[in-house]
């Protein structure tokens, strides 16, 4: 997922979250204080259920899948490997001559 979904994804979430919350004045102090209740708590539970499940599941779950990024990293590696594989064979060969 790109880093704009990520950032999209979690402030929907912060913004599902703070919807649960309600702030007010404090009838004591006077001071803004803010209240959460099980809703809120049921939010961040998901959220953080879910990054666990993610961070577990790409190491072990999804670990032999690679990723696209890898991929293509592993096969421009592999190229240019080749590449200087060839180089060196032609370099040997000059000096032969």
């Amino acid at each position: 997922m790109p880093a704009s979904e990520r950032g999209a994804a979690g402030l929907a979430a912060g913004l599902l979250a703070t919807a649960q919350m309600r702030g007010f004045l404090s009838p004591q102090t006077g001071k803004p204080v803010t209240r959460a209740g099980l809703a809120y708590a049921l939010v961040w539970a998901a959220i953080m259920v879910a990054g666990t499940a993610f961070s577990y599941g790409s190491q072990h779950w999804f670990a032999h899948l690679g990723t696209a990024a890898g991929l293509l990293a592993n096969r421009r590696q592999d190229r240019l490997g080749e590449q200087a594989r060839r180089r060196a064979g032609r370099q040997q060969q000059r000096g032969r001559r």
